[in-house]
């Protein structure tokens, strides 16, 4: 999911937080501290819930979280009214204030190739290691054996070689 706010754009999945001056920096547990903030914004968010969203599955102290958060803010601390962006709910958690506009993927295109059902792109890549050179043969070799496997399936078309 793809989210903009203070001028930014946060996208979760790529662990993404960029802006007018390029990609902010952040570890990954703070990307997921403020993107479950974003995704509940309307509401305060308690400090067990970052920590398992920060770091799931990893036992740390509430101080990691506080550390979290003022790095978020410093990061958001260049935009305007950025400072104020995540409020502290004193002894129970969080709360991200500034509004926030979901982005939602464009549609694809009516007469975009291969748009109703899955295709096959079969690249070329090399071995690397040791014996790179003896394996690339194989490797080659691989990508052509399912280039011929699947030459003309109506169902899996190839769009490149």
């Amino acid at each position: 999911m793809r989210y903009r706010f203070l001028g930014l754009i946060l996208e979760a999945s790529r662990f993404s937080l960029s802006g007018v001056g390029g990609e902010r920096a952040l570890a990954p547990a703070n990307y997921r501290v403020l993107e479950h903030l974003v995704r509940n914004r309307h509401r305060v968010v308690t400090k067990e819930e970052l920590l398992e969203a920060g770091w799931p599955g990893v036992a740390v102290t509430p101080n990691s979280l506080a550390q979290s958060v003022r790095q978020l803010r410093e990061a958001l601390a260049a935009q305007p009214a950025g400072e104020a962006a995540i409020e502290t709910a004193y002894g129970r958690g969080y709360r991200f204030a500034p509004p926030v506009e979901v982005l939602v993927p464009a549609a694809v295109p009516a007469d975009a190739p291969f748009r109703d059902r899955p295709a096959l792109a079969v690249l070329p890549f090399e071995a690397s290691g040791e014996r790179g050179a003896g394996r690339r043969a194989v490797t080659h070799g691989r990508a052509q054996h399912q280039s011929q496997r699947h030459p003309a399936d109506p169902w899996l078309p190839q769009i490149s070689q």
